[in-house]
């Protein structure tokens, strides 16, 4: 089991291959409010890649880059209380969310590599 938690992080991707490389099959358990979009799909792309499960267990949150690591997973486990939220990506510019077309843009290539 491969547990992340917590806000997603600029090179946490990094650090979740260093940690997948040692492991055979896994089950990556996700809690996480989301954070950085990029480490998020690579972490996705890793977890497909590498075959590995995913889950979010009951009354736990997995949501914005969260939700899109946990979409990579095969299969895709989820608890009858867990919750798991997705949004459109933004940036914040003067202390405003604005919706980002390139960050979509990634978004949705990313999920056509996982065939959804």
């Amino acid at each position: 089991m491969i547990t992340i938690t917590g806000v997603i992080e600029p090179q946490d991707d990094l650090q979740f291959n260093q940690v997948a490389a040692t492991t055979g099959q896994a089950i990556v358990v996700l809690n996480s409010e989301g954070g950085a979009v990029l480490p998020a799909l690579e972490i996705g792309r890793s977890i497909r890649l590498r075959g590995f499960s995913t889950a979010v267990a009951s009354d736990t949150l997995c949501a914005s880059a969260c939700a899109l690591a946990w979409l990579a997973g095969t299969p895709r486990l989820a608890g009858q209380t867990a919750n798991i939220g997705f949004h459109a990506s933004y940036i914040v510019k003067d202390g405003t969310p604005s919706e980002t077309g390139v960050g979509n843009a990634l978004i949705g290539a990313y999920l056509n590599q996982l065939g959804l």
